[in-house]
């Protein structure tokens, strides 16, 4: 299994190079590597400690995109030649699948640290984003996807998961986007706000093409949040790519306590256009979306959403994710070692906020150990 990408001397440098970059603050870190990954990265005041996180940050999410994160975050560096030999070194690399072919859906790893325990509904609607839509039969097709659960469940897993699946989509087209409102320092949170963030990512010139978004003026509110769709379905579609918008934090925390009625509206607006109950003729199958938090009713139109409430990891998950760790490496273990080792996991493991990570980060020490022996 690789553990690393960079080696010593190169992260040693790449560490102090990204320092120097963030010293006045962490604005030309997004020139670097994409805003939604930025906001994702703990900040701290200490810019060798904060450029710490974002190498290890990079580095950890290893292929999530194409380049690769760490390879994105080199090529500033790229005239220097540590750098520039590292990044054809990991360009030249093939990047490690943690899946059983062809189950592109069911990942044992999504990112070098993070093991896939359970999921199963999101699993089915991830794989069901890529159905096309047939008349009169949608069974196994899926347009929205809505994610609950408590704090520390793992809501904000998915993302990394839904990224992961889009890498190995390429084929079919797929892009994934990122909005996380909890990173939003506002006090409400509008249309007109998410609009501009959905954009921002579709587009990144949709301001210079000459789109503009009006602020509600006299006419009904109903009337002005669908124009605003109309527009983010229109910029996807010609974006030529199947999008799958994820919006993240929306059972409030950080700056977005309350959601307003209208933005409520607007979600209710997008999950219609990625159903394609709305305006198909403008967003063409174009839209996934996925609702992390999202706790008020989604109306489930022609029978494309998928809803998981996240439960507590239970034995027979960790004992399938060993089973499927040992075969994805070609290794046999006795029934009754993997009974230890689920055991050992299920040991002294707190049921609080933090039991699932920890379950998976023990789980994960000891898949390693299976193909180490």
């Amino acid at each position: 299994m690789v553990d690393s990408i960079l080696t010593v001397d190169e992260r040693t440098e790449l560490i102090k190079n990204v320092a120097t970059l963030i010293f006045n603050g962490p604005v030309p870190l997004m020139s670097v590597i994409p805003q939604q990954h930025c906001l994702k990265i703990v900040q701290n005041p200490l810019p060798e400690t904060y450029a710490w996180s974002i190498v290890t940050y990079c580095e950890a999410s290893a292929w999530m995109e194409d380049p690769a994160l760490i390879v994105q975050l080199m090529r500033k560096w790229q005239h220097l030649k540590i750098f520039n030999d590292a990044i054809a070194r990991i360009t030249a690399a093939v990047p490690p699948v943690f899946h059983i072919p062809p189950q592109v859906w069911d990942p044992i790893l999504v990112r070098l640290n993070l093991p896939l325990l359970n999921r199963s509904i999101t699993r089915r609607a991830v794989e069901g984003f890529s159905r096309p839509l047939r008349q009169p039969n949608y069974e196994g097709v899926t347009r929205v996807l809505v994610v609950t659960g408590p704090a520390g469940s793992g809501k904000s897993f998915t993302v990394l998961y839904v990224q992961y699946i889009s890498q190995f989509m390429n084929h079919a087209n797929f892009n994934s986007i990122y909005i996380d409102l909890k990173a939003q320092a506002v006090t409400r949170f509008g249309p007109l706000d998410l609009a501009r963030l959905i954009l921002d990512q579709v587009n990144p010139s949709w301001v210079a093409d000459g789109i503009t978004l009006p602020e509600l003026q006299e006419e009904q509110a109903s009337r002005w949040i669908n124009y605003l769709c109309r527009v983010i379905a229109d910029q996807v579609a010609l974006a030529g790519k199947t999008c799958v918008i994820i919006l993240d934090g929306l059972d409030g925390g950080g700056g977005v306590q309350l959601l307003p009625a209208e933005t409520l509206e607007m979600i209710a607006c997008l999950v219609a256009i990625a159903s394609t109950e709305s305006i198909p003729e403008v967003s063409r199958d174009m839209m996934r979306l996925v609702l992390l938090g999202f706790e008020h009713p989604v109306r489930n139109y022609l029978n494309t959403v998928r809803t998981e409430r996240i439960k507590p990891v239970e034995r027979d998950e960790i004992r399938k994710y060993f089973e499927d760790y040992a075969r994805f490496y070609n290794k046999t273990i006795a029934t009754a070692g993997i009974e230890d080792m689920v055991d050992a996991v299920l040991q002294d493991v707190p049921n609080d906020a933090s039991r699932t990570r920890q379950l998976a980060d023990k789980a994960l020490a000891f898949a390693i150990g299976i193909i180490n022996s």
